[in-house]
């Protein structure tokens, strides 16, 4: 355990280049990761723009007592061939056997190093995530036991509105 936190901390000074995606009216920055051969994209979309699409803006604010800024960020990984295959297949589990314990763990690992990569670049105040799936909800809070204290995050909230769960993350 030891260990891994001193990679994050090692690997969150590093100058990672993201990927910027034009959406029209915001950009979406982007990262490739491959796990065990299955290939990744984390994405960083402005929160602000991701909850006013789902009519949850609002909510969220109210909420967590802050308002969500161009310095709020949503968080989102997909398996790369699910974009091929448009909406049916968004954020759907890969086929095949699950990822192993271990294979979860890098995963996880990689998620909580670009989280904190990403807000040394580019100043994030709140990151914020959902669960596309039930079974993801699990998978964030063992994130969040492991990761939040070390990296000195302020909180971690789970927020049932409307049947999502979303999470809030306070960097500072």
């Amino acid at each position: 355990m030891t260990d891994t936190l001193k990679g994050i901390e090692v690997t969150s000074k590093l100058p990672l280049v993201f990927k910027e995606l034009d959406l029209g009216t915001y950009k979406v920055d982007t990262y490739d990761i491959n796990i065990n051969g299955l290939n990744y994209i984390v994405y960083f979309s402005p929160s602000i723009h991701f909850y006013n699409e789902m009519d949850l803006l609002e909510d969220i604010q109210a909420f967590i007592g802050h308002q969500l800024t161009h310095s709020s960020f949503e968080v989102k990984f997909d398996y790369e061939p699910n974009i091929e295959g448009g909406v049916e297949t968004q954020f759907k589990a890969p086929v095949g056997p699950p990822l192993s314990p271990q294979n979860l763990n890098i995963l996880g690992h990689a998620l909580c190093s670009l989280i904190n990569i990403h807000k040394n670049q580019y100043g994030g105040e709140f990151y914020t995530a959902s669960a596309a799936h039930s079974h993801l909800v699990r998978f964030y809070n063992k994130l969040a036991k492991r990761y939040c204290n070390t990296l000195k995050y302020g909180y971690w909230l789970e927020i049932n509105l409307n049947e999502e769960i979303c999470y809030v993350i306070k960097t500072h």
